[in-house]
């Protein structure tokens, strides 16, 4: 998540760190939060159900909603994303309509590729190619 400082007094952080207007390529360590194992068990393993374990043994049920702010993945305050339930729903949909209308799989019935690289992102492998076929 790249940000450039567009304030002329610049940005302090809490910690007292000073950015001056201006600076760019400020990030957000996604992967140090995902992957760390104070927040989740096992976290390098996939569980499809974490958040639903998260969420039942939380005080707080809404922490763990797919759409919630507590982890900053649709930002904070005043900055969280006001279409994040919107574009919440819509993923859930869209996967909802694939599921019940294909079967899908990864071409030939290969196991899944490894991650694409890019910079510091992780994402889909580019080559990769998926199957689907319309469920009669």
């Amino acid at each position: 998540m790249l940000r450039k400082v567009m304030s002329p007094s610049g940005f302090t952080f809490t910690s007292g760190h000073h950015l001056p207007q201006g600076s760019t390529i400020l990030g957000i360590p996604y992967a140090a939060e995902s992957l760390n194992p104070t927040i989740y068990e096992n976290p390098e393993e996939f569980d499809g159900y974490r958040f639903v374990k998260l969420k039942k043994e939380s005080d707080d049920p809404n922490r763990w909603g797919f759409a919630s702010i507590n982890g900053g993945h649709w930002g904070n305050g005043k900055h969280a994303c006001p279409g994040r339930f919107f574009a919440a729903l819509e993923v859930k949909l869209l996967l909802a309509a694939i599921l019940m209308k294909y079967d899908v799989r990864m071409a030939g019935g290969q196991p899944r590729p490894k991650d694409g690289h890019f910079a510091v992102n992780v994402m889909a492998n580019m080559e990769a190619v998926v199957e689907f076929r319309r469920k009669r």
